[in-house]
């Protein structure tokens, strides 16, 4: 369950972020700050997820007859029909889904970019950008310093199906650990 709530708290965070973006080229989180949020959520909870998969699922070892790996893979169909059984479910992951595609498509549309931010003493506000100076630090004045920081969050718009995954396969597996299949 800790995987799939920091899943879905990455998902809503980084779209509500992203969208936000949008009309005023203002966020609520800076892209170090949404970045350092996404390391730290994705690294251990993926390792997680992972191992709980492969203790659920099992590892395939080389050297085994047809008919063992074919049953192995009849029983890891089964295992993966039995995570999602409800079609409601389905759905709704197909719907969230649709929405962070969504919001990473429409944050290219209205401008994402990929580069760095930093706030110096003074208030100085400078951006490295590769289209701007080959990447060197360069001075800008805050509005510019802001659309900088709405278009690299933009960019982060694609955690949103990093958190997607982290929380349908929790989902999966809490279901699995509900009700095991045969």
């Amino acid at each position: 369950m800790v995987a799939g709530v920091g899943g879905a708290a990455l998902l809503l965070l980084a779209a509500v972020d992203s969208l936000a973006s949008w009309p005023s080229n203002r966020v609520m989180l800076s892209h170090d700050d949404l970045s350092g949020i996404a390391g730290a959520t994705l690294g251990p909870l993926w390792l997680w997820l992972i191992a709980s998969f492969m203790l659920v699922v099992g590892v395939s070892r080389p050297g085994r007859g047809k008919e063992e790996r074919a049953a192995r893979r009849a029983a890891a169909k089964q295992i993966w029909g039995a995570m999602f059984p409800d079609r409601r479910v389905r759905i709704g992951l197909g719907i969230v889904a649709l929405l962070c595609l969504g919001v990473v498509v429409g944050g290219f549309a209205v401008g994402g970019s990929k580069g760095s931010a930093r706030m110096l003493t003074g208030p100085r506000y400078q951006v490295s950008v590769p289209n701007l100076n080959h990447s060197d630090w360069t001075d800008v004045p805050r509005e510019q310093y802001d659309r900088w920081q709405a278009e690299f969050v933009r960019e982060d718009g694609s955690f949103t199906f990093f958190g997607l995954f982290l929380t349908g396969g929790s989902l999966g597996l809490r279901q699995l650990h509900r009700r095991p299949p045969r």
